[in-house]
């Protein structure tokens, strides 16, 4: 990557970049610390939009190396080297397409953590079973499709980013997703809180769909005598023990399973509204409306009946004290 001779690197925006080459570098050191990242892989960058520009860690340097004023400045437009005499990160045009393609987000970190690296070779999405997963991410860390040969061999790093922004369209997401969710497993006011698009609200053009979240309420409703509006957003925030008492054996309609489940064995339901995004790109892997509704129906009534007999064998929870929530 070429420094851009029409850039001077004495202007405004060097000036801008000063305190966010600080920030970056601190960052960086922070993932080493924080045992993310293995020898030199690795990197987090930071954007300043006023000035135009990102500010990302060189290429191969050890992180025990690194100093605020070997960070990079880059060009968010063109992508040219502002300031720096290191080579940048080869991740940049995949920052660089975050930034441009998110303009709420500040700042991308990307890791080898051994953990999140497995889950991700083995072409998995990590689940949310527990309440620090949720203080951090809405729902399942989603892992993106592999990238098409042709993409490889192309700009592999810009089209790196491409797949990770088609990933959060395709399941509605943005990078800002809030965990509403979580505040009242942490208060210890429920157990099992649900996002709820019928209190908040969902940008959807399918009416059968939204009708079908209104009908599967009231099945559910009629089942248990427990009052929900919405059993199937996805997006839900819990204590960690519900999730080895409750039965989940179901490949596409865990929501439905597990919030059934949670009733039977007597844990606390509670709402809170949530925005479902309208999903921009790819396609639903639930089918049809009619195949979907029928699926889900069969869902629901089958984990009714089991859970209704598994729970007459088993003492109902006790409600979780909020001190064993903490940290």
């Amino acid at each position: 990557m070429e420094r851009d001779a029409r850039l001077d690197p004495d202007d405004a925006r060097m000036s801008a970049a000063a305190d966010l080459r600080l920030r970056v570098a601190a960052a960086n050191v922070a993932i080493k610390d924080g045992g993310l990242v293995t020898l030199s892989f690795g990197n987090v960058s930071g954007v300043d939009r006023d000035a135009g520009v990102l500010v990302i860690k060189p290429s191969g340097v050890p992180y025990a190396e690194l100093r605020p004023e070997m960070m990079v400045v880059i060009d968010l437009e063109g992508g040219q080297v502002v300031d720096g005499d290191l080579r940048p990160s080869t991740d940049t045009p995949t920052h660089r397409f975050l930034y441009r393609t998110f303009p709420e987000i500040g700042g991308v970190v990307h890791t080898h953590s051994s953990n999140a690296t497995a889950w991700a070779q083995a072409g998995r999405s990590i689940p949310c079973l527990g309440t620090t997963h949720a203080d951090y991410f809405r729902g399942s860390v989603p892992v993106s499709r592999p990238l098409r040969p042709e993409e490889i061999a192309g700009e592999y790093e810009w089209e790196t980013g491409r797949v990770i922004a088609e990933t959060l369209a395709a399941q509605g997401r943005t990078p800002t997703d809030a965990p509403a969710v979580l505040a009242p497993v942490v208060a210890g006011e429920a157990d099992l809180v649900l996002g709820s698009r019928v209190l908040g609200r969902a940008e959807t053009s399918d009416n059968v769909r939204a009708a079908g979240v209104r009908v599967f309420s009231g099945l559910v409703r009629l089942l248990t005598g427990v009052r929900v509006s919405d059993t199937s957003s996805g997006l839900r925030a819990m204590v960690a023990e519900l999730t080895a008492r409750v039965t989940l054996d179901q490949p596409q309609y865990q929501s439905s399973e597990l919030l059934l489940g949670a009733i039977a064995h007597g844990y606390r339901v509670a709402e809170r509204p949530v925005t479902m995004h309208a999903r921009t790109a790819g396609q639903s892997a639930k089918g049809t409306n009619l195949v979907y509704g029928l699926s889900y129906a069969r869902v629901i009534l089958r984990t009714w009946w089991r859970e209704r007999r598994a729970a007459a064998r088993v003492p109902r929870a006790q409600p979780i004290p909020a001190e064993r929530l903490d940290g």
